[in-house]
C-alpha cells in the first residue's frame, strides 16, 4: 500500500475496497480539444484521446499497489493550437491532480499546470506505449514526464520526501531524450524560458528546495489533514509552511515552483484562513501576495 503507517488511521476509514483488489497508480480524464483543425481529421484524436487514457491508467508506474479508492485524480486536456504538417502538431497541456483531505470530502490539489510546448508526432494506430528508461516519442515522454511528476507531488504530500524515486523518475525521462529534441524543444530547453519542464525537475531536485518540501509536506498532513479535528492548529501548521514556502522564495527567487504552488494554493488558503485571527490572517496576506503578486487581488479578503 502506498500509505504507510501514519496514514492507517486515513485508510481504515476510507478503505470500502475489497482486501486484494489491486488498480494502477492514476486515475486520470483524458480530453484532447482540437479547434485550431484545418486538414487533419478529427477522428485520428478520438483514437489518441483512447491511446493516452490507456497509457496513464494502465501504465504500473510505482512498485507500491493501490486500492481502487486510493488512484489519484487527475484531469490531462490536451488542446492542438497548430498543425505543422499531416502528422506533427503543437498543443497546450492543462494538468491538475488532486487527493482526498481528512475528514473531509474536499479535495486539494496537489498539482496544476500549463504547458504551452506540446511537440508532438502521431499517426492513427501507431502503439503509444511507456518503457522506462528507453525514449519512444516525444508525446510519450512528456506524458511520462507529468506522469512522475504528479506521483512525486502527491507522495511528497503524504510524506516528507516521499517524491524522491518519482522525481528521479521524471529526470531519467529527459536524460533519454535525443540530444537534438533538448536543444530544439522550448519545453525541455535549459536555456531562455524558465517556466518549462527542464525547470519544473531541476527546481523539484534541487538542494535549495528541500525546505519547500518539507513544507509541502507540513502544509498537507499537519495543516489540512488536522483541519476536520483541531481547526486551530490545522491552521497554524499551515501558515507556518506558507512562511517557509516564502523563506525559500528569497533564498532562490528565479524559482519557478514557488509561485507555481502559490498559485495552486491560492483559492485554499483564503478560505482556511478568512476565519482566522488578524494577526494570523495579515501575515498569511503579506507572504503570499509575495510569492503570488499576479493573484493579489484574490487575498484581499485576508488583508487587515
Amino acid at each position: 500500500m502506498r500509505f504507510q503507517a501514519a496514514l492507517l488511521m486515513i485508510l481504515a476509514a476510507w478503505c470500502v475496497v475489497p482486501a486484494g483488489l489491486n488498480a494502477q497508480e492514476l486515475n486520470a480524464t483524458v480530453t484532447i480539444n482540437t479547434p485550431k483543425l484545418q486538414s487533419t481529421d478529427p477522428k485520428i484524436f478520438r483514437t489518441l484521446e483512447q491511446d493516452l487514457r490507456n497509457l496513464i491508467n494502465e501504465t504500473q508506474w510505482t512498485e507500491d499497489q493501490y486500492n481502487q479508492d486510493e488512484r489519484i485524480q487527475c484531469t490531462w486536456i490536451l488542446s492542438i493550437t497548430q498543425e505543422l504538417n499531416n502528422n506533427s502538431f503543437k498543443a497546450t497541456l492543462n494538468l491538475k491532480a488532486t487527493r482526498p483531505v481528512y475528514g473531509s470530502t474536499y479535495e486539494t490539489q496537489t498539482f496544476a499546470y500549463q504547458d504551452p510546448n506540446v511537440f508532438f508526432e502521431y499517426t492513427e494506430g501507431t502503439p503509444i506505449q511507456y518503457i522506462k528508461n528507453v525514449y519512444n516519442t516525444n508525446l510519450v515522454s512528456i506524458i511520462s514526464f507529468y506522469a512522475n511528476i504528479i506521483l512525486g507531488m502527491d507522495y511528497d504530500s503524504f510524506s516528507a520526501f516521499g517524491g524522491d524515486p518519482y522525481f528521479e523518475a521524471a529526470q531519467s525521462v529527459i536524460n533519454q531524450l535525443p540530444s537534438n529534441q533538448i536543444s530544439s524543444d522550448d519545453g525541455w530547453k535549459s536555456v531562455g524560458n524558465r517556466n518549462n519542464r527542464y525547470w519544473l525537475i531541476e527546481n523539484l531536485r534541487n538542494a535549495r528546495m528541500k525546505a519547500m518540501r518539507k513544507a509541502f509536506y507540513e502544509y498537507h498532513r499537519n495543516g489540512l489533514d488536522v483541519m476536520y479535528t483541531d481547526p486551530a492548529k490545522g491552521r497554524a501548521a499551515m501558515a507556518a509552511a506558507i512562511e517557509q514556502f516564502d523563506q525559500v522564495r528569497a533564498s532562490y527567487p528565479s524559482s519557478m515552483i514557488i509561485p507555481l504552488i502559490a498559485s495552486i494554493k491560492s483559492n485554499e488558503v483564503v478560505q482556511v484562513f478568512k476565519v482566522a485571527d488578524a494577526t494570523q490572517k495579515s501575515k498569511v496576506y503579506e507572504v503570499m501576495t509575495k510569492m503570488d503578486p499576479s493573484n493579489a487581488r484574490n487575498y484581499a479578503s485576508l488583508k487587515s
